[in-house]
């Protein structure tokens, strides 16, 4: 009797496991804030954030975020940063979690990057750690560094990363047109896992302060939307409609100087 439970135990984590690894696979490289999920998960360039509006020329920006993806029951992904951009430096950290009952993904990322005179050219080292732990086999970490290189070219920002396996470097160009708060955003190229990304989105101001979101990726079909508040501090809430995958929500505090 206590094999035959435990035997089910375990079958029902595997299984639960499976799902997850699923819905992982299906979903972005990355976890993504609140603002990027909820103008279609469009990739800004690792000196830009959409909460700050671009164009600031420099800022601090310390941000946490959590969400359920795929409305699955007791999953929950979590991600933290700081960012400190200047008009010839910047760095950043970021950590992102992945939880569920049995299981768990954590990834910490420290970068730097330099600006090469002229502006129109940024070089960033990055360190990564990524620890993964299931319960019943223990947890397993792996380090790795890489480096990227981005290109600005008026509105258009074309970024591209290598690490240990260069052939394995996501690659994309992200074109931003807009002005005052008000965008839309485009980024076609290539994922870390040689996946194509092809995603629109854009941000709109309503009222004062408060702003709408939207966005599509036009490879898996999801729809998002959202809306965010400006302001020294500033949030934003947002959801996105997987046609297979089901509905995620997510939520993201910020603040900026």
């Amino acid at each position: 009797m206590q094999k035959g439970k435990a035997y089910s135990s375990g079958l029902g984590r595997a299984t639960l496991i499976l799902a997850l690894g699923c819905a992982l696979a299906h979903g972005r490289a990355r976890a993504a804030d609140s603002w990027e999920r909820g103008m279609g998960g469009v990739i800004f360039p690792r000196r830009d954030h959409p909460a700050v509006d671009g164009g600031t020329g420099g800022y601090l920006l310390a941000t946490v975020s959590a969400a359920n993806p795929f409305s699955i029951p007791g999953l929950c992904e979590s991600t933290a940063s700081v960012s400190v951009v200047r008009n010839f430096w910047s760095t950043g950290l970021d950590w992102e979690r992945t939880g569920i009952s049995g299981y768990s993904r954590d990834r910490l990322e420290v970068s730097a990057g330099l600006a090469l005179p002229g502006g129109f050219s940024h070089i960033t080292v990055i360190a990564r750690a990524n620890s993964r732990r299931v319960t019943g086999y223990g947890r397993e970490t792996v380090f790795s560094t890489g480096y990227s290189v981005s290109l600005e070219v008026s509105s258009v920002v074309v970024e591209m990363e290598a690490g240990a396996r260069p052939d394995e470097g996501p690659a994309h160009a992200t074109a931003r047109v807009g002005s005052r708060g008000s965008y839309i955003v485009l980024t076609l190229g290539r994922g870390s896992r040689r996946e194509n990304v092809a995603r629109a989105g854009g941000m709109v101001r309503v009222a004062g302060r408060l702003s709408f979101l939207a966005g599509y990726d036009l490879e898996t079909g999801e729809v998002s939307g959202g809306f965010m508040l400006r302001g020294p501090a500033r949030a934003a809430v947002s959801w996105s409609l997987h046609p297979v995958l089901g509905a995620t929500y997510s939520v993201s505090i910020g603040a900026v100087r």
